[in-house]
């Protein structure tokens, strides 16, 4: 039992009181489910409205997907620079409210070419900040 301290235990991997990641909003995966449109996956529900306020996951300008550097596409070029220009909800059961389609104004640039997402300012339904 020496040098296990609060939370580094069996009972979790955070201390009391400390925040999880079920406490915080977080981006669980992002999908690229067609040339111009990615998938992102939260692990809780999103303030979804459509009003598109400043924390409202329907406005684009929450989200930004950016070429990673030094990466190049099958093509031989290195990523194109992308800009969003729609966000939808997606509407399948199974995500239940956690998953929304980040649609962009051109073709993302062929595998293996990386790209990076972040989300800046969305928050969950429950009111959780970002991670």
């Amino acid at each position: 039992m020496l040098g296990l301290g609060w939370g580094s235990s069996g009972w979790g991997a955070s201390g009391w009181g400390a925040p999880t990641l079920s406490d915080q909003l977080a981006i669980l995966s992002a999908v690229a489910i067609r040339e111009n449109c990615v998938r992102l996956t939260f692990n809780l529900i999103l303030a979804y409205t459509d009003v598109r306020g400043l924390v409202d996951a329907a406005d684009p300008d929450n989200y930004v997907i950016e070429p990673v550097e030094g990466t190049i596409g099958e093509d031989g070029l290195p990523p194109r620079p992308v800009f969003l220009v729609l966000v939808d909800q997606v509407k399948q059961p199974e995500v239940n409210g956690k998953a929304i389609d980040v649609w962009l104004d051109r073709r993302l640039s062929p595998y293996p070419a990386q790209y990076r997402v972040r989300c800046v300012r969305s928050v969950a339904a429950n009111g959780a900040q970002l991670s």
